[in-house]
């Protein structure tokens, strides 16, 4: 009887819903369009945040891989994401690159260039997680 009672009396940890893991940036521009069920308009919105603020971090006025291949170069990067002096830096850096020309190439332009989309409530969610990544890690990175 004591240990139901303890059970009971404990708190509940709080739920995390999936808006509490949006990088500011990402739920400013993308959640509420995600709300009234504009999931294409909340995915774009989302990648769109993403590199506009790599370009405010770095002053560019580019988009796309040559961003991109610019900001987060190994051997001459303007944004840090790791240590690049040892191996593994190097290795998150340039996988980080070509994630974010990914994101840019495979999310971002199919939906700037079609209002077709195939998005669910589940995949545009994790569509803006995924884009809160990438700005969490560009707003992080440290200049050379």
């Amino acid at each position: 009887m004591a240990e139901q009672h303890l059970l009971e009396s404990q708190e509940q940890p709080d739920y995390l819903g999936f808006e509490n893991l949006l990088y500011p940036v990402i739920f400013e521009h993308a959640y509420q369009q995600y709300r009234v069920g504009h999931l294409r308009d909340a995915a774009l919105n989302a990648f769109t945040a993403v590199f506009d603020l790599i370009r405010a971090r770095t002053g560019l006025d580019m988009d796309g891989a040559k961003l991109v291949g610019q900001v987060f170069s190994v051997k001459k990067p303007r944004l840090i994401l790791s240590e690049i002096e040892a191996g593994s830096g190097r290795n998150d850096q340039a996988g980080f690159l070509h994630i974010y020309q990914g994101a840019y190439i495979g999310i971002r332009n199919p939906k700037a260039h079609s209002l077709q989309h195939d998005l669910t409530d589940e995949k545009a969610a994790q569509y803006l997680i995924f884009a809160s990544l990438l700005t969490r890690r560009a707003a992080e990175a440290h200049e050379p």
